[in-house]
């Protein structure tokens, strides 16, 4: 805390080190200088050195290519890759298996793992999203491609406003804002406004949790705890979010009451449209049935209007009106979400989850205790205050703020953004984050077991123009990486969670890859990237 600082108060939640930016500190000296290959080495020696204790041997080569392989692609190496390994040609290795379509199948799993991708919706009505491998191939190609990590971040949370060169960029970035668009929603919710608030708040905290390890939803019903963020932070993102349209794709029928339709793509060629066309006379029986459906939920209106002006109470026959009622509603749902996949001649569109920017641009109120039904002020759109950066603050009147939101994750001077990734992917390689609470990094997670190595990649990350590959590379051929992972009892009795990296820290396979290290040495494993989704 700042020195005068009330505990808890804004400026002490801000003094916070993860609040602060990233320091470049000297690469300290070590003792045993021929131990280390690389800066991430000598942060590591030298923290084992000040507590009396030594690295691991190197791993066996071959164990060093298994866990290198399984790493980086999900895969077990081929007796051919295996052979012909040497420790001469790591580097040449780590290339190959960073170059791979494999890579990018087996790490952007980690970042769908992260934005709670999902092929259905969850929660009580829990219907399928048949678009969504869309996004799951996005960010597939997103990582094989290496694209820069700030851009992978701005197109995911306002891909459909930025500019495009073409139409196949077009469609890559209003894919993107899928992210925006998956997750889990009360569909059987009946109250639009309630609805709004629960699926504003949803996006809010899983940008704020993925990207930048803070749980800003916390601040839906009082001033957040512990991070310096307060309920008007939050009101002002809810209201970013509450004016951009999210587009998930389900219609109204019995299981939910939230229909929505989804983003039209432009065209491509090749481009693979998995929602049937109807031919003209489906087409023309699609929009009689809706006609007739409408006319029926208009004569019971002017029924109940009859009736009413004749005297008659028509609560007598209430149960009646509401069952018709709710036959119409539900039988209308789907021939609507039907005619939203196809044009005007009943070709299929090409269609995904996604974002655009809402009809009405909406300032949200602060809601007491979070409730909808107890507003207070109300609340001007903008991007917290927590940095005292450039591209904080107010946002345009006629723009949702989407956009600035995104220039503002993505700001070298934020802190949190690239400390949080770097820590994403040196907790998959070393299976424990530098801080080991990955998702959150205020005062309630865990302080960094080296803070200056976290700083130092954090820095190289965004000098690297925020390249992934890269940064993955320098971890994987560093000496800490390459150590064996047997116990030893003398380091083991001084640091027991193995926080100061004395060996490398076994880790259990995860089903996936056993499952696809089975398939691929009995030669049944299909790499061939699926069309579509089975969903």
């Amino acid at each position: 805390e700042k020195r005068g600082a009330m505990p808890g108060s804004p400026e002490a939640k801000k003094a916070h080190w993860s609040y602060l930016p990233p320091v470049a500190a000297p690469i300290p000296a070590v003792t045993v200088k021929t131990w280390p290959l690389s800066p991430i080495d000598s942060f590591v020696l030298s923290a084992l050195e000040a507590r009396g204790l030594t690295p691991s041997p190197d791993a066996d080569q071959i164990v060093l290519l298994r866990r290198l392989s399984f790493a980086l692609t999900g895969l077990p190496p081929s007796p051919e890759v295996a052979a012909g390994f040497s420790l001469d040609r790591l580097g040449e290795v780590v290339d190959e298996m960073l170059a791979s379509d494999d890579f990018g199948v087996r790490w952007g799993r980690h970042w769908l793992d992260v934005v709670r991708f999902a092929e259905s919706n969850g929660k009580e009505a829990n219907i399928t999203y048949p678009h969504a491998w869309r996004y799951r191939d996005y960010v597939i190609d997103a990582f094989n491609d290496d694209l820069s990590f700030d851009r992978f971040l701005q197109e995911q949370l306002a891909g459909d406003l930025m500019p495009a060169a073409d139409d196949h960029e077009r469609a890559r970035r209003l894919i993107a804002t899928g992210f925006l668009a998956m997750g889990p929603k009360g569909l059987t919710e009946g109250n639009p406004l309630q609805f709004a608030a629960d699926v504003a708040d949803e996006q809010i905290d899983a940008f704020s949790r993925g990207m930048l390890a803070s749980s800003f939803a916390c601040a839906r019903c009082h001033d957040h705890k512990s991070d310096p963020v307060s309920m008007a932070d939050y009101y002002a993102l809810a209201g970013i979010f509450k004016s951009t349209a999210t587009r998930f794709g389900t219609w109204i029928d019995s299981e939910s009451n939230q229909g929505s339709p989804l983003v039209r793509l432009p065209p491509l060629p090749g481009q693979i449209i998995p929602n049937p066309s109807v031919s003209k006379k489906e087409l023309e029986d699609l929009h009689a049935k809706l006609a007739a459906l409408n006319a029926e939920e208009e004569a019971g209106k002017q029924g109940m209007e009859k009736a009413k002006a004749e005297g008659r109470d028509v609560q007598m026959d209430f149960n009646e009106m509401l069952r018709e009622a709710l036959r119409i509603y539900w039988s209308r749902g789907p021939i609507v979400g039907k005619l939203e996949t196809v044009d005007e001649e009943g070709n299929a569109l090409p269609l995904c989850m996604g974002t655009v920017e809402g009809e009405k641009m909406i300032d949200s109120p602060r809601y007491e205790r979070g409730e909808i039904a107890h507003p207070a002020e109300t609340v001007p759109r903008g991007i917290p205050a927590m940095f005292k950066i450039g591209t904080e603050g107010a946002v345009p009147r006629d723009q949702s703020g989407r956009l600035q939101l995104a220039l503002w994750v993505t700001d070298p001077r934020n802190p949190l953004t690239a400390r949080v990734m770097v820590n994403r992917i040196w907790g998959h390689l070393f299976a424990e984050g530098i801080v080991e609470t990955v998702d959150n990094f205020g005062p309630t997670g865990s302080s960094p077991s080296h803070p200056e190595l976290l700083d130092y990649l954090a820095l190289r990350f965004q000098e690297s123009g925020w390249s992934v590959k890269a940064l993955i590379r320098e971890i994987v051929l560093s000496r800490t990486y390459r150590q064996a992972s047997t116990s030893r009892r003398e380091c083991f009795e001084k640091d027991p969670d193995n926080r100061l990296l004395w060996r490398l820290p076994k880790r259990r396979l995860d089903a996936e890859v056993i499952r696809d290290a089975m398939l691929a040495v009995s030669g049944e494993l299909d790499l061939s990237p699926r069309p579509g989704s089975l969903v």
